[in-house]
């Protein structure tokens, strides 16, 4: 295991931006010897949230390993709609799901002593379970589904229960975008930049989205008005002929 290596490929990742804990974090995979492996980083940009994956490659038999790339995708703020539905109020709702730690594994070891006659020892999980029956009860109702699956992607993406998400590839193309950089001899763009370069292309997608949505309104009331144009000559033309017969009866 070629130590160097391991030192220039995180002193190189933290020039871009990148956590500062990647020498030990590459060690782990390096050590195995693996052909290949992926390192994940996740970053808040204020109400955003950027990840990151970041890909590595053996570069030759004696150890070595480069950085070929990294995948970012940013995940824009979810906004929670504030309505009382089937009497659950999204918001209350939200900020309990946000009192949660949700990183927490189902097999993780808890420094705690749990004893099931101490209330305060599985409060965290008694919290769950209020969270989960809410969620229940919202998403019975149609109107009420999408913000209890907009709910479950804002919190438990990313983290242990992420397949208990309804239509989650649904979710990640409303709220996600992403992009590949490559790097060419150790030079790229920083973590940074993508998240900008990223935003952009967000702010241009929304855009396109609403200009669509114009330009589809405008069809729907040009066809409108239209039908309503040829109903109305259809209209006078079956006044005129009836006019046309009483003349002629009289």
């Amino acid at each position: 295991m070629n130590i160097q290596n391991v030192a220039s490929l995180a002193e190189t990742l933290q020039s871009f931006g990148f956590a500062s804990d990647l020498e030990y974090r590459l060690l782990q995979n390096i050590c195995f010897r693996r052909p290949d492996f992926i390192i994940k980083e996740r970053m808040l940009k204020g109400a955003d949230i950027m990840n990151y994956s970041l890909s590595f490659k053996s570069s030759d038999n004696e150890g070595d390993y480069e950085c070929i790339y990294y995948d970012a995708t940013l995940r824009k703020e979810i906004i929670i709609t504030s309505v009382v539905i089937n009497s659950i109020n999204t918001k209350e709702l939200e900020k309990l799901m946000q009192e949660i730690d949700w990183s927490a594994d189902f097999d993780q070891h808890i420094e705690k002593q749990f004893l099931i006659e101490s209330k305060d020892s599985w409060a965290r999980e008694e919290k769950i379970d209020k969270v989960v029956a809410q969620l229940h009860s919202l998403a019975s109702i149609e109107e009420g589904a999408n913000i209890a699956d907009c709910l479950k992607f804002k919190f438990w993406c990313d983290t242990p229960i992420h397949e208990m998400i309804n239509n989650l590839n649904v979710l990640k193309s409303r709220f996600e975008i992403s992009q590949r950089f490559y790097l060419f001899n150790n030079s790229c763009i920083s973590a940074d930049e993508a998240y900008r370069f990223l935003n952009n292309r967000w702010m241009e997608k929304t855009l396109q989205t609403k200009k669509k949505q114009a330009e589809d309104k405008e069809g729907e009331d040009g066809s409108s008005a239209a039908a309503r144009g040829i109903t109305g000559k259809n209209f006078l033309q079956k006044k005129s002929g009836n006019k046309g017969r009483k003349l002629k009866i009289q």
